[in-house]
């Protein structure tokens, strides 16, 4: 079985931090504008653009790592 069999590409990559506008600052600071601001349940969250590759930003209280299971 391989990915590209179920998936033809990347939409969007979600990133936690509880420092939204210093993460925010830093992506546009290396090329990335921002897209979309909004607040949804009392947190930020932005899209982030650079060329066809975008991020998605959001402030969570629980940043601590996951893995993928």
């Amino acid at each position: 079985m391989r990915l590209m069999e179920f998936c033809d590409g990347i939409q969007h990559i979600g990133i936690p931090t509880d420092r939204y506008e210093e993460t925010i600052d830093f992506y546009e600071k290396i090329g990335f504008d921002l897209t979309y601001h909004t607040v949804n349940e009392g947190n930020k969250v932005g899209f982030l653009k650079f060329e066809s590759l975008e991020l998605e930003v959001y402030e969570s209280a629980d940043i601590s790592p996951r893995d993928g299971r």
